[in-house]
């Protein structure tokens, strides 16, 4: 499953001319980066390559000296003064960080003024502009199996039938496709990343946490008790997200790993593999027999059974949401981690009562599993 070099550079370049969710507010003035489909610092202009809101939001008029809409703006050393979740300990801030509404946006935007899980979960469904439309893919669920203990393909088909592979480019999906190649199916392997791994799962952190979605899982956290701050949560989720634990061998497994892309448990048998774009990746390589579906739900989810390498091991139940953007995902398991550790965690999407069951790894701060409880 390595994805070169070359191809990745590909995906950047068709994201520049298909457009991006990527916009200036409380990003003016940041540092050039050609990673990004447009730009929102003072030479943008000039070049042609400014973010369609850049005049809207006012980057044109932006002071270095002032936080107007330069809240999400990263700690850099050439400007006079900062406006990001950490000034207030070093004393670096602008001093109208705090009239420039930074700790709200640093907090999401809302205050954290949720009543409920429920309306938490239902304001980040409404926020998740990174969604992708069902109008982008389509799928056949094919025959519904009722004995998952059968193991019997009862489908003739793929569960994909169509997938626009343009949503691999998109701001937070081309940082997480990029890490689908970074791991070892095979449990009992121990896991070793290179400084290039590192760096991609960072960006995909840096990606998602530039996201209201994330935002408003900062505040929501934050007015719980559950998490101090931004990087409070970020460091937390590269703990239960990202460090390798135990499973059948030293180091051998991830919550990431494990929820996300799958893992061979034995020659027989699928451990995890809960994401609808490893799903469709594996599927379209030929790497999946899908066998059918158990059950389905909205908004967007579905259980199914399928076989997964060549040597047909076997995922009797998972469950997957169609359509749902990396952070979205990430947020939701999170949130359910760490309030209902262990627990099935309830709640509505999309006026839907929806469950997530999360589990730790041997009563540590990792993630062990978390899925949808289709």
């Amino acid at each position: 499953m390595k994805i070169s070099v070359a191809l990745l550079i590909c995906v950047g370049l068709v994201q520049s001319v298909l457009g991006s969710t990527s916009q200036c507010a409380n990003r003016c003035l940041v540092d050039y980066d050609n990673t990004l489909p447009c730009q929102c610092n003072s030479q943008c202009p000039s070049y042609g390559n400014c973010c369609s809101d850049y005049f809207n939001v006012g980057c044109d008029s932006t002071s270095t000296s002032s936080c107007a809409s330069r809240c999400l703006v990263p700690y850099d050393t050439t400007l006079p003064c900062q406006c990001n979740d950490q000034c207030s300990q070093f004393g670096n801030c602008c001093s109208d960080f705090n009239s420039a509404g930074c700790p709200d946006v640093h907090n999401g935007g809302s205050g954290g003024g949720w009543s409920s899980l429920t309306e938490f979960t239902e304001d980040l469904w409404a926020s998740d502009s990174n969604r992708i439309s069902s109008s982008r893919y389509s799928y056949n669920p094919g025959t519904r199996i009722t004995n998952t203990g059968d193991k019997v393909d009862r489908s003739s088909g793929s569960l994909f039938t169509y997938f626009d592979q343009s949503i691999l480019n998109g701001a937070t999906f081309s940082k997480f496709h990029a890490l689908l190649d970074n791991y070892i199916t095979q449990e009992g392997n121990s896991e070793t990343f290179t400084t290039a791994e590192n760096i991609e799962k960072n960006a995909f952190l840096d990606a998602i946490f530039e996201t209201s979605v994330m935002g408003k899982t900062t505040s929501y956290l934050m007015a719980n008790g559950l998490v101090s701050s931004e990087s409070d949560l970020r460091s937390k989720m590269d703990t239960m997200w990202f460090s390798p634990y135990n499973r059948q061998g030293s180091g051998d497994s991830s919550g990431f790993e494990h929820t996300f892309l799958g893992e061979w448990k034995s020659s027989t048998a699928v451990n995890g593999f809960h994401n609808w774009v490893q799903f469709w990746q594996e599927e379209n390589v030929g790497d999946i027999n899908y066998f059918g579906y158990v059950k389905t739900a909205n908004p967007n989810l579905i259980s199914i059974q399928f076989a997964w390498g060549t040597d047909s091991r076997v995922k009797t139940v998972t469950s997957i949401m169609f359509g749902a953007s990396p952070e979205f995902e990430m947020a939701l398991f999170t949130t359910c981690f760490l309030q209902y550790k262990n627990e099935l965690c309830r709640f509505e999407l999309d006026g839907n009562s929806v469950n997530i069951q999360t589990w730790d790894s041997a009563n540590t701060n990792h993630i062990g599993s978390a899925y949808f409880a289709v």
